[in-house]
Order: structure tokens, then C-alpha cells, then sequence
């Protein structure tokens, strides 16, 4: 009997801003849950554990990732291509959900490669391997974390380097003026929400979709 609880936490995150779509609300509920059986959705376990405390977490973090990487490149003479190895170190205060990478050649795509945070921990350091026909390298680094705000990096590059990252903040949320009282009559009083939610999007309380 999941439906009940998923519709309480959804409940509870949607009264923290209900402003939010029934798409955010989802996918805060998705990237919240705690991972069972094998990593990611899967058949016996979809998204996972429903988790009150860290939805909450997540819907109110209001802060941007932030990250690091590094290139290292090498030639191969047998094939005649470039190899790059990009090493970059992403850091949020709630948890990374997933890294991306974009590769261009004089300003045509060649490579995307992307890699997410099982884990959705607050630091998560992906390596990303491919072969580029070209001496020089365009490419661009999109962090998100669990609250779906992005920290893009991009860089042209013909030698190893290093650099931070700039942020480009999306949608946050005001925390001012919200009080917290995680109890049972608090969560009975939200139970009055739970139409209104499923009224919006009746599939909004099912994790394994």
C-alpha cells in the first residue's frame, strides 16, 4: 500500500511551494527516494523507498551546484585522434543528480556523454573518456542536482587544464517564511491536500511510473 504514503509526501513537499507543478512535485518524490535493489529503477522496486526527510531537503534547497574539472589529452598515433579524459568534481549542499558532457567540433556536435549520481550524493566525480579527431576541443559541462537547479561549464581547450566553475542559477524558492512541524497532526492536517494533488496529476503518487 504505497499510494497513501507517496500521497502524504507529495502532499507535504507541494505545501512547501505550491507553486510547483505536478512535474516537480514528481520528480523531487523520484530523486528523493531511497534507492532499493538494483541501482536505479527497476521492476521490483521502481524509484525506491518513499523519503519524507529528504524530499523536504530537497525542495527547499535554493543553491546551485558547484564543480571543478580537469583535461588531459593525448595522441593516439594509430589512429590518428586525439584522447581526452575530463575529470571534473561536482559538490552541492543537498546532492548531485547528473552530470552531462558536450562535445563540439568547430561548432558541430560530435559526443554527448552523461552520467548519474546512483548515489545522490553531495559530491560526485565523474570521468568522462573519448577520441576527438581534433587538436582543439569545445566542450560544455551541465551539473544538476536533485532540486533540478544547473551549473553550466564550457571551455575551448588545446592543452590540459583546470578551471572552476560559473554558476547560472534556475528556479529557487523563497524558505523565509516557512515553519517546519513534522508531527502527526501536522501530517493529518496535510492529508487534506492529498485530492487536490492527485486531482492535478492522479499519477503524481506512484514512484514505480
Amino acid at each position: 500500500m504505497a499510494t497513501p504514503h507517496v500521497s502524504a509526501v507529495a502532499a507535504l513537499i507541494w505545501s512547501l511551494n505550491s507553486s510547483m507543478s505536478n512535474q516537480e512535485v514528481r520528480k523531487i518524490l523520484q530523486r528523493s527516494a531511497t534507492d532499493l535493489g538494483a541501482e536505479g529503477r527497476d521492476e521490483f522496486f521502481g524509484f525506491g523507498l518513499i523519503n519524507a526527510t529528504r524530499g523536504v531537503e530537497v525542495t527547499l534547497d535554493s543553491e546551485s551546484p558547484q564543480g571543478t574539472y580537469k583535461v588531459q589529452k593525448t595522441f593516439n598515433d594509430a589512429t590518428q585522434t586525439y584522447h581526452y579524459e575530463i575529470s571534473i568534481d561536482a559538490n552541492d549542499n543537498v546532492g548531485i543528480y547528473k552530470v552531462t558532457m558536450n562535445a563540439y567540433d568547430n561548432g558541430i556536435f560530435t559526443t554527448m556523454l552523461a552520467k548519474t549520481n546512483v548515489d545522490k550524493t553531495s559530491i560526485f566525480s565523474p570521468t568522462f573518456l573519448f577520441s576527438h579527431a581534433s587538436d582543439d576541443l569545445e566542450f560544455s559541462i551541465r551539473v544538476e542536482d536533485l532540486r533540478g537547479h544547473v551549473t553550466e561549464l564550457g571551455k575551448s581547450v588545446s592543452s590540459s587544464t583546470s578551471t572552476s566553475a560559473s554558476v547560472t542559477t534556475t528556479e529557487t524558492i523563497s524558505t523565509s517564511s516557512i515553519s517546519l512541524h513534522l508531527n502527526y497532526q501536522w501530517m493529518v492536517g496535510l492529508a487534506a491536500l492529498i485530492p487536490i494533488i492527485i486531482k492535478k496529476r492522479k499519477n503524481i503518487v506512484y514512484l514505480a511510473e
